[in-house]
């Protein structure tokens, strides 16, 4: 036999919206958390982009007249929380003063012997390399070099394949993190980057000036005396 209700059909009005209140409630804060959530994320957006000199530069805002590409910052997981067994177990050995129970393990810093600028410098300068649309090599010392049309090295190369691009910036990436005293500083890795692309075009200024000395040249006086006077204004 079917269980009725007691109460009569009219008293079950107020009761049922009540309910529906409820439930659009519910649902407007949901929306307006994930809003807000997706906003946020949104103004984290870190762009960056090469100007004309090849320079790298980063902002938080996207610039109206070049392409940039998005940052995306790299996040570590975050350590997984005890469950509810796992904290009662933790409350009573602690509450009975139990010889077992061991406080949670406390973060301790990475050691500083393990920082090395110019370690870190190298590092930021090859995952920049790896991370440009060009081709890279290494030479016979080990150096990783960008394939640039004004790239002046003369000796061996041993050019980066594509199936290994990732994994040599996965490894620079990971020589950053062991290496530099903040990973996510991003005007030193700026720095260093220009760094790197003031030597090269410093290497090729040299090679024009060495080429411009030569009697076959023949270059003029007036010519070369201001080639020479740009190289020691951006290079000494």
């Amino acid at each position: 036999m079917l269980l009725r209700s007691t109460l009569p059909r009219r008293a079950l009005v107020p009761v049922l919206a009540c309910v529906l209140v409820c439930v659009k409630a519910c649902v407007l804060v949901c929306g307006l958390i994930a809003g807000l959530g997706y906003a946020s994320a949104a103004a984290a957006q870190i762009y960056r982009w090469v100007d004309e000199n090849g320079k790298v530069h980063f902002s938080d805002e996207k610039p109206a007249d070049k392409a940039a590409d998005v940052v995306q910052p790299a996040i570590a997981d975050p350590a997984p929380e005890p469950d509810e067994g796992e904290l009662r177990r933790r409350s009573y050995l602690e509450s009975a003063n139990d010889p077992r129970y061991t406080p949670p393990p406390k973060s301790t810093p990475r050691p500083n012997s393990d920082i090395d600028p110019e370690r870190c410098r190298r590092a930021r300068v090859e995952y920049g390399i790896l991370d440009e649309p060009v081709p890279a090599y290494r030479t016979a010392t080990g150096e990783l070099r960008a394939s640039w049309s004004n790239d002046t090295h003369k000796g061996e190369r041993r050019y980066i394949k594509d199936s290994e691009r990732r994994a040599e910036q996965q490894a620079a990436w990971a020589r950053m993190h062991q290496y530099c005293a903040d990973p996510q500083d991003q005007t030193a890795y700026v720095d260093a980057w220009n760094d790197y692309v003031d030597r090269v075009f410093c290497d090729e200024h040299q090679a024009r000036l060495e080429h411009a000395r030569t009697r076959r040249a023949r270059t003029p006086r007036g010519d070369l005396e201001r080639m020479e006077a740009e190289y020691r204004r951006n290079c000494s």
